[in-house]
């Protein structure tokens, strides 16, 4: 099971993602147990994310601690861009001085 390949498709993009056991021990999270990494694996495919463009984490702090996943700010907006009824976001710096705002 650990070897064995799960195909499926990242919900925004529609690319198709392989993702097996193995390979997020390899190279995302190596101090992840099998059964840490089996569940990042079916987090990634239900939600359709995509660890390789970071929209998800397996972050693992020590061996005797549980791994901790993590869904990227990305993988958020991503989301709200692709919906039709999302008109972006406005964000910026607001300075005051005296009584001058900008």
């Amino acid at each position: 099971m650990a070897n064995e390949i799960t195909r499926y498709k990242d919900s925004v993009t529609g690319a198709e993602v392989e993702l097996s056991v193995e390979e997020i021990k390899r190279t995302i999270c190596p101090k992840a147990t099998d059964k840490e990494a089996m569940s990042f694996l079916q987090l990634c495919r239900h939600m359709g994310l995509n660890p390789w463009v970071n929209d998800a984490y397996l972050i693992k702090y020590g061996d005797d601690r549980p791994a901790t996943m993590v869904v990227g700010k990305d993988a958020f907006t991503k989301r709200a861009d692709s919906h039709p009824q999302f008109a972006g976001i406005e964000s910026g710096v607001i300075v005051q001085a005296g009584d001058k705002v900008e």
